[in-house]
């Protein structure tokens, strides 16, 4: 691993005779921005801390920089941590709390001492370093204005940036971020988003950040470990995961809108139907119990009255508003106590509406995931090379 790579290696924790973390191997590279994202109480929290040194964990190894820390107290690791309510000093202004771990490394304990320490040789010039660091960090983050404030004259954005600014300027080989975000109204999360991506991109850090908002997750991150239940249930790129998931718990987690679910069965020869309609694929080795998972985005709607081509008859339940797009609850005429959810624009998608009102499903074949009784993902051929990719209705 390079320099400033975070590794975990088997990592195992129980709190007394509850498991928490079931041997939990995990890499992020330097430079690269890893979250660890998963329903509260999956153990992410716990991992977090291990790699900090504030947990000790019960088996497994912990290396940081390719250096063996599983035992090292936490000042030794080299790594910063950013916590969920930012730990500020709210006595100190924030000049002094960013410059307060530049003081514990820079001055000896003797140069630190109110009477004494003004006797200790250097020390002026010592505190114009700490001093010029601190501000240059600081400019960096946009925070300079508020030096001479104390947290609690801060707003939430504001504190974020100074927890932020206090682990930077330690320069330490990785950052590690405990739901860095999740105290902030809904606003100032999405900007500091954007603010934290551009500011570990133009650092080239490494960070690891823990939350449960997989919207956060998939705008942050170079990659994602979902954790379900102290175990990894998969690790890739944003892209990957919400594209490619590799079981149907993942696939239900990742995306801002519920996946739709249909219950699929076995018609022969490989191939499956759902709701009445063929799929355009076939499946080996048989399976006899599969479910069809695809997105709301994938989920295209027209009026019943303009259907053409294969699909499913439905009505409307009610379509709920989310500004620029509208989800659209539909029932399924074959499955009246199944739901499903569509994705729409919201310009010119309200004229047909209105609940109750007939419309006319399709899905996308080409976005369509199946999962076995497990509830892991089934691979599938298209069927036919060059047969066109429609949802035929079953004769």
């Amino acid at each position: 691993m390079i320099k400033n790579s975070v590794e975990l290696i088997d990592v195992r924790k129980r709190f007394g005779t509850t498991p928490v973390l079931t041997g939990v191997s995990l890499a992020a590279a330097e430079g690269e921005l890893l979250t660890v994202v998963g329903p509260s109480g999956c153990g992410k929290s716990t991992l977090l801390r291990i790699v900090a040194g504030l947990e000790a964990a019960d088996g497994g190894m912990v290396r940081i920089g390719g250096r063996d820390v599983t035992q090292a107290a936490p000042h030794a690791r080299d790594i910063a941590m950013v916590f969920q309510n930012y730990a500020l000093y709210p006595h100190l202004t924030v000049r002094a709390n960013i410059e307060t771990p530049l003081r514990t490394r820079g001055l000896p304990l003797v140069a630190r001492l109110p009477a004494v320490g003004r006797l200790w040789p250097g020390l002026r010039e010592a505190r114009l370093r700490i001093r010029g660091e601190a501000e240059a960090v600081a400019a960096q983050l946009e925070i300079a204005e508020l030096l001479e404030r104390r947290p609690g004259q801060l707003s939430g954005g504001q504190r974020q940036r100074v927890a932020l600014a206090r682990a930077l300027v330690r320069q330490p080989r990785g950052f590690l971020l405990d739901e860095p975000l999740s105290n902030l109204d809904a606003k100032i999360r999405t900007h500091l988003r954007a603010e934290l991506k551009a500011l570990q991109r133009a650092l080239g850090v490494t960070m690891v950040l823990v939350t449960h908002d997989q919207v956060e997750a998939m705008s942050l991150s170079d990659r994602i470990a979902v954790m379900f239940a102290g175990r990894l249930a998969q690790v890739g790129s944003p892209d990957d995961v919400y594209r490619r998931p590799a079981t149907l718990q993942v696939a239900e987690f990742i995306g801002d809108l519920p996946i739709n679910r249909l219950p699929v069965e076995p018609i022969g020869d490989g191939r499956v139907a759902a709701l009445g309609m063929t799929l355009p694929l076939r499946i080996f080795p048989r399976v006899d119990a599969a479910t069809l998972a695809v997105r709301p985005e994938h989920v295209r709607i027209v009026p019943a009255d303009r259907r053409s081509g294969s699909g499913l008859a439905a009505t409307v339940a009610h379509v709920e508003a989310l500004g620029s797009d509208q989800a659209w609850h539909l029932v399924p005429a074959a499955a009246p106590t199944l739901r499903l959810i569509a994705r729409q624009r919201s310009i010119g998608a309200a004229a047909f509406g209105d609940a109750g009102r007939p419309v006319w499903v399709r899905l996308d074949p080409d976005a369509l995931m199946l999962f076995d009784e497990a509830g892991d993902r089934v691979e599938f051929a298209f069927a036919g090379e060059g047969e066109q990719r429609s949802l035929e209705a079953v004769p």
